[in-house]
């Protein structure tokens, strides 16, 4: 109903607005809220990114497992390139005093079974992908690799994520395994957590805690190659 007073039109109630101050008490309620549901965003993201980064990893051991079915037993870093290997690659590091950068090429050796290259970068990794196998480089892995791996020792790691680390740094790019060091996952990726993979493919979770069987015996021992970069 609409009533005229000295001469002008009230309405019978007032338009439904939001006031300024209630616009930004919504905005500061709406803000607080994103900040609190970030953390858990956050959280399920590197969660998500992790599980791809085992599944890529599971899919490399398969690929591992199809070279050493071809090439009796073996694989690539016990098998010479002549035959399709890159055992070669594997000696040469131990004569290299510093550091070293063609780790990459015991991975190049599974490009018939891998296809595409890109299943070697992890999801959580700030490094991209190579077009092809034919210019892999380190600078194109998240993965590092164990060259002593042996399929007939299946709790034996075959290969894990770069971001490793241990103190005393033996070499730059070769850590062993049951040597009296300390070893740890550093942020990048995981943030301080990591994947590994083991000869029988399966592939498990590990915290800094987990590295205690570096050193109690229960791992065979290893040489791990890891995909530095200048």
């Amino acid at each position: 109903m609409i009533q005229k007073t000295n001469g002008k039109r009230v309405g019978a109630g007032r338009l439904g607005a939001f006031t300024l101050i209630e616009l930004l008490t919504v905005i500061a309620i709406i803000g607080i809220l994103a900040a609190m549901l970030m953390p858990a965003l956050d959280s399920a993201m590197a969660r998500a990114k992790r599980i791809w980064c085992e599944n890529d990893l599971r899919q490399t051991g398969i690929a591992f497992h199809l070279f050493m079915h071809d090439h009796s037993g073996k694989f690539p870093m016990q098998v010479p390139m002549s035959q399709g290997g890159a055992a070669e690659f594997a000696q040469n590091g131990y004569l290299v005093p510093g550091a070293f950068y063609f780790s990459f090429r015991q991975f190049q050796a599974l490009s018939n079974e891998l296809v595409l290259p890109r299943v070697l970068v992890c999801k959580a990794d700030t490094r991209e992908a190579a077009v092809n196998f034919s210019t892999i480089q380190n600078s194109n892995l998240s993965y590092f690799v164990n060259v002593k791996a042996d399929f007939s020792l299946p709790n034996s790691i075959l290969a894990g994520d770069r971001n490793i680390a241990c103190s005393p740094p033996l070499r730059p790019t070769i850590m062993k395994i049951g040597v009296a060091s300390r070893y740890w996952w550093t942020r990048e990726m995981h943030q301080s957590k990591g994947n590994m993979l083991f000869s029988d493919t399966h592939v498990e979770e590990w915290g800094n805690s987990a590295f205690a069987a570096f050193k109690n015996g229960s791992l065979p021992d290893g040489d791990l190659f890891l995909p530095t970069v200048k």
